[in-house]
């Protein structure tokens, strides 16, 4: 009996000691789950040609799962998001996060990254995007410069092809 209450006791503390986050979700729920690093822009989205893909990777199918919900909620305007129905070549799933590319692209990651942080305990991100070679710190000039980057690069390939199939 003295057992069952202190674990009572623990337990309770514990739950005061986290603060809730949303919806049956408490900060570090997700503690050692979630990969440091995000991938924006390396996927295509299936519902906006626009849009602006995230993806974060999760160690387990069941906590992207509660990840992809968590991330639904958000006060950010979400096009779309889903988990991997497979884990990748490195073992993780992989929810996938639609939201435009607008003027408020850089904020709305950063948003997205702030609510999720204290349900995963990470507070230094990492980015990968397309056209650069290895990771970087998630920053939100450096996030600007590189979609920019990307932007453009897409640009000059729709005009190419354009010219390329003119000229054939």
């Amino acid at each position: 009996m003295v057992m069952t209450n202190l674990m009572t006791d623990f337990l309770t503390e514990k739950k005061m000691a986290n603060k809730i986050l949303r919806e049956g979700m408490w900060a570090g729920d997700l503690d050692d789950m979630v990969q440091p690093l995000i991938t924006i822009d390396e996927y295509d989205s299936k519902i906006d040609q626009t849009a602006i893909v995230i993806g974060f990777y999760v160690n387990d199918f069941e906590a992207a799962k509660d990840l992809n919900r968590f991330v639904q909620k958000s006060p950010v305007s979400i096009i779309d998001s889903n988990v991997s129905p497979a884990p990748d070549q490195r073992g993780y799933y992989i929810v996938f996060v639609e939201i435009s590319f607008n003027d408020r692209i850089v904020p709305n990651i950063k948003s997205i990254i702030d609510e999720i942080s204290p349900l995963v305990n990470i507070d230094n991100w990492l980015f990968n995007t397309r056209n650069i070679d290895k990771p970087k710190v998630f920053d939100v000039e450096v996030v600007a410069k590189c979609l920019k980057i990307n932007k453009i690069k897409d640009t000059i390939e729709e005009i190419s092809k354009k010219i390329k199939s003119k000229t054939h």
